[in-house]
């Protein structure tokens, strides 16, 4: 177990095997997330945007997406639901596709995550959970700092390195 824990107004840090990789799981959906909701912040994507279930699109393990019909349509805002409340790998393959793996690796890069085991290097759900060296650290992962503002937007900043980005 790790665990890295940072009070944000003091600064006071403490941490239990802190700089120990850990596997990943589901948590590289985060960053599929991060960047779809930039990319629809920026007007580039819409969440509305409408999406056709296929049986092609669909992808093993978790989720409940590959037990529906294919036909069924689905809101990017609904993947991202499923992607996240139920890690639902068809989703994230659908919005993985849809925002670029190349697009996934540029917001880990401004985030100060340039290393190359901390890239996305698959283009499916299934493959980057059993693949992805991306082994984040505590440390890593709780070095970020979510601040929001009064008009419903909020950046990610990355402690390490001052970057922010909108999410």
């Amino acid at each position: 177990m790790g665990v890295y824990v940072r009070a944000v107004a003091t600064g006071e840090e403490t941490e239990l095997n802190a700089d120990r990789p850990f596997q990943m799981a589901s948590v590289f959906k985060i960053p599929i997330l991060a960047e779809l909701l930039s990319q629809a912040h920026a007007g580039r994507r819409s969440l509305d945007d409408r999406v056709i279930l296929t049986n092609e699109m669909k992808a093993p393990g978790s989720g409940v997406l590959k037990e529906l019909s294919a036909g069924t349509p689905l809101t990017v805002r609904d993947l991202a639901t499923l992607m996240i409340i139920v890690s639902d790998n068809t989703a994230t393959d659908i919005l993985l596709g849809l925002v670029t793996k190349e697009a996934v690796n540029a917001r880990l890069s401004v985030c100060g995550l340039n290393a190359p085991r901390s890239r996305c290097p698959a283009v499916s759900s299934s493959t980057i959970s059993s693949a992805w060296a991306g082994r984040p650290t505590p440390a890593r992962t709780g070095r970020w700092r979510l601040s929001g503002s009064s008009g419903g937007s909020s950046t990610l900043t990355a402690a390490s390195t001052g970057t922010s980005v909108p999410t």
